[in-house]
């Protein structure tokens, strides 16, 4: 009984421990504002990545939101961080892991979207890696990469990226976008069957950006399936005085842009309709 119960205790020392391998994976260990162990695009005043108390677990978690930036550059810039060891960007591991596992929450704004990459490699030849893309969660949820290895061989170092991002060109993230980020693992669970993040589960019309502008704007908007679309503007008597939209779309995430070059100053109102879906948004115009 005595061997039944020391080995119970090996077995579970060997699961921390390759729990553990993903330096600071529960983000409680911040330096001057930085989370330790991972690298981050914070640049003093643009911060993209913080600290919260709200956590899956433990006292902290990362956060990541969207923030204005200075043109001509990207008008807003989403967070980015990489974990990195002591000799650099990766950090070392023991074991031919399956899968990057997680927790994460995400505030979603204009089709922003969090991919989440993992390579794997033994020193500096990659032999696996895997990413998905995580879509809106309004509380902590689970997620996980599964890594597909191209060599036979066992990895002895990791690298973990993850970044907001849009897949409308010229847009990299929208600004009031967060996530939240706890409790990441390598495991040897096979996550294969993983949901695809990439389908797009139900109709949205995206609030538009700039707003208020002057004298162009970008309206984003996605359609879960085969439907007739129409994107019109009214101005606030109910007059139509843009049609930017009539056609049958598939689905996918769109982008239009919408010159207002000839109106006058004011609040405007842009509707989408498709299937049995309809939503109604307010612009302003500001010359």
């Amino acid at each position: 009984m005595r061997y039944i119960y020391i080995s119970a205790f090996v077995f579970l020392c060997s699961l921390n421990f390759l729990n553990a391998q993903i330096p600071n994976a529960g983000f409680e260990d911040w330096t001057s504002g930085e989370p330790n162990n991972w690298l981050t695009n914070n640049a003093d005043p643009y911060i993209t990545v913080t600290q919260s108390n709200s956590s899956h677990s433990g006292l902290s978690a990362l956060k990541g939101a969207a923030i204005n930036y200075i043109p001509p550059f990207l008008p807003v810039m989403g967070p980015v961080a990489f974990c990195e060891g002591a000799d650099g960007y990766g950090f070392p591991i023991e074991g031919r892991f399956n899968s990057l596992k997680g927790f994460y929450k995400f505030n979603q704004q204009g089709g922003d979207q969090i991919v989440v990459t993992v390579v794997v490699s033994l020193d500096t030849v990659g032999i696996g890696a895997g990413s998905i893309v995580l879509n809106a969660a309004a509380s902590y949820a689970e997620f996980g990469v599964p890594i597909t290895y191209i060599d036979p061989a066992t990895p002895n170092r990791c690298y973990v990226a993850i970044q907001m991002t849009n897949p409308i060109g010229g847009i990299i993230a929208t600004l009031g976008s967060e996530i939240y980020i706890d409790d990441l693992q390598l495991s040897m669970d096979f996550v294969s069957d993983v949901k695809d993040e990439f389908q797009i589960s139900k109709f949205e019309l995206s609030q538009n950006y700039p707003n208020p502008f002057n004298p162009s704007t970008r309206i984003q908007y996605q359609v879960s399936s085969n439907s007739q679309v129409s994107l019109k503007v009214y101005d606030v008597l109910g007059n139509e005085v843009a049609t930017l939209v009539n056609e049958e779309k598939p689905t996918g995430v769109y982008e239009v842009n919408f010159d207002a070059s000839q109106l006058s100053s004011g609040i405007y109102f842009y509707k989408l309709n498709a299937a049995n879906y309809s939503e109604t948004k307010k612009m302003i115009l500001m010359r």
